[in-house]
């Protein structure tokens, strides 16, 4: 009689200890995440010291230098960075710790399975961008936060912030702004920003963009090919078919990141004929297919095997390979 007298104020006890839990595990891992994004302990960082090379040029370039060319957020940062007397560890430390942070509230945001989120997220992803890539890192963490975790009146500042952190991350934001568009007038008002966007010096910086890509890939060996059957691109394409026999059941948001996929995925052949382009491009939208898979964890066992083989991709891709992500 006793033990069913204290089982009901029990239960509410349980849970909450449960949530607890959970809320210190997620700040132990936001914790760890900043420590090995921001001081990249393991192995060698590929990009750090090319960064660390353009940090030092923002420190002594003029403001019109610094303003007039690409990705001029990013560097207008640095530059006050380096004038408040930061060396560039500490910089490249307080943007990974940015960026995680955001990406924290944006995983708090989204309705999935955040268990298998974080483990898809940290097989590849991690390491690609806030690992290595760190200005598309929080270009994207600035614009995934925009789009899951804000208020709409601030969603479009926000965009500019990642696009002028990050130049390529327009291509995002011309994907969900066509994804949003409901009428013909809107689809109007975007073809005139597209052409006004064409005609405006913000062109010359990612056409200087494209071709600093090819300059570097032939200069270091890499992306100067495409192997048009790679394993990760064909597993997403796995992925994406599974979603679309699922269609019925996706949210609007899934349906949404359903077409960023597939634009990431179909980016990969299209600009096949420019390999650096391609693999930038599908890596760019690659977040939103890594959003969609965890949503779809409990829809078939299919979708588990297809998660499963992606992790371990990434993990190779990440570590193992001659041209792996991080040198080991």
């Amino acid at each position: 009689m006793k033990s069913e007298i204290l089982e009901p104020s029990e239960a509410p006890v349980q849970v909450s200890l449960f949530q607890a839990a959970v809320w210190v595990a997620a700040i132990f891992l936001l914790i760890a995440s900043i420590y090995i994004s921001g001081v990249k302990p393991i192995g060698i960082s590929a990009d750090l010291r090319n960064y660390e090379l353009l940090y030092n040029a923002s420190a002594i370039n003029d403001w019109a230098t610094v303003l007039g060319g690409s990705d001029s957020g990013y560097f207008a940062l640095a530059k006050l960075a380096a004038m408040g007397g930061l060396l560039f560890d500490a910089f490249a430390f307080l943007l990974a710790a940015g960026t995680c942070i955001l990406l924290y509230f944006v995983a708090r945001e989204i309705d999935t399975n955040r268990a298998v989120l974080i483990a898809i997220y940290l097989s590849y992803l991690f390491w690609l961008h806030e690992y290595t890539q760190i200005r598309i890192a929080a270009a994207m963490a600035i614009g995934l936060y925009a789009m899951y975790a804000t208020r709409p009146t601030i969603r479009w500042p926000l965009f500019l912030a990642a696009v002028l952190l990050h130049n390529s991350f327009v291509a995002v934001v011309g994907v969900y702004a066509l994804v949003k568009a409901r009428r013909f007038d809107v689809l109007v008002l975007l073809g005139l920003a597209a052409l006004a966007l064409y005609l405006s010096p913000f062109s010359a910086g990612l056409a200087q963009r494209i071709a600093n890509y090819q300059d570097l890939a032939s200069a270091t060996g890499q992306f100067t090919d495409i192997n048009l059957f790679s394993l990760m691109p064909l597993v997403q394409l796995s992925g994406i078919g599974l979603a679309i026999l699922h269609f019925k059941k996706l949210g609007i948001e899934a349906r949404e990141e359903l077409i960023f996929s597939a634009v990431g995925f179909a980016s990969f052949y299209v600009l096949s004929s420019l390999p650096v382009l391609a693999f930038r491009t599908y890596e760019l939208f690659m977040p939103f297919f890594v959003i969609l898979l965890s949503r779809l964890w409990r829809d078939s066992i299919l979708i588990k095997g297809v998660i499963l083989v992606w992790i371990l991709l990434g993990l190779r891709s990440a570590f193992f390979t001659a041209d792996s992500v991080v040198i080991l």
